[in-house]
């Protein structure tokens, strides 16, 4: 498997080819500047079977250089890495999907090295058919949702560079969805913000990150638990007094 890794600190390049030969993987070509990484694939577009590409570089970042796979109509596969919240992620890979291009996944820095064996192995596996970009869901399907308990949280690593070690999460919602798979938040909270759906959205979030908070003190950890709120929830008279309720009975 030819691999490209694209990012504009040394260090980042150097620490991500030391995993990818650890995991066996030996052909591995290193880029610290996008524009060249580009120049190679318009020579030939096969010259890689996967990317790994750091979405923040200064010159050319991740998202231009998708709009060069995509007009190369690159045939492998994407993972994209990031040192920045969940949403600059999504926003790229929505933007690489909308123009079929593979995206295995996302991971955060620093990478690490069982996550990344995961997202390789994928490029193995058959691909399950893509949902349609930008699909909506109704009112009544989100509510159903909520009330039948397919919603889930996803937690957000916050690492701090200088030590790697993860100094908080954020709490996500996730959709498990019977048909589309995994559906994520900026496809179904504009509905429920829309249709009085966001306060049981928002309490059955918090709910749950509380009751994972308590989990992960219980197991030693010492690191912060965020949760996102709705000005709609903070409009809602009862809304304080839920929170100190939560908190209480999760015993965080």
């Amino acid at each position: 498997m030819k691999i490209f890794v694209i990012d504009d600190e040394p260090f980042a390049l150097r620490l991500v080819g030391h995993q990818l030969r650890a995991l066996g993987f030996t052909e591995v070509t290193s880029h610290e500047h996008a524009a060249l990484a580009v120049q190679m694939l318009e020579q030939d577009p096969t010259t890689a079977d996967v990317i790994l590409l750091d979405l923040q570089m200064p010159e050319m970042d991740g998202i231009e250089l998708v709009r060069h796979l995509a007009r190369l109509k690159f045939s492998g596969a994407l993972i994209l890495v990031s040192g920045e919240d969940e949403r600059i992620v999504q926003t790229a890979s929505r933007l690489a999907r909308a123009h079929a291009l593979r995206v295995l996944g996302a991971l955060t820095k620093p990478v690490q090295s069982d996550a990344l064996r995961r997202l390789l192995d994928a490029t193995l596996a058959p691909q399950a058919p893509q949902r349609p970009a930008g699909k909506r869901y109704g009112a009544d399907e989100l509510a159903d949702a909520l009330a039948g308990g397919r919603l889930l949280n996803h937690y957000q690593p916050k690492v701090e560079l200088s030590s790697g070690k993860v100094v908080g999460v954020e709490a996500l919602a996730r959709w498990n969805h019977p048909v589309d798979g995994l559906v994520y938040p900026e496809q179904f909270v504009p509905v429920a913000e829309e249709h009085q759906l966001i306060d049981p959205l928002t309490r059955f979030v918090l709910a749950d990150a509380l009751r994972q908070t308590r989990h992960w003190l219980d197991e030693g950890a010492t690191f912060t638990v965020a949760v996102n709120v709705s000005m709609d929830n903070l409009g809602s008279l009862d809304f304080p007094d839920f929170v100190d309720r939560a908190i209480r009975t999760a015993g965080v």
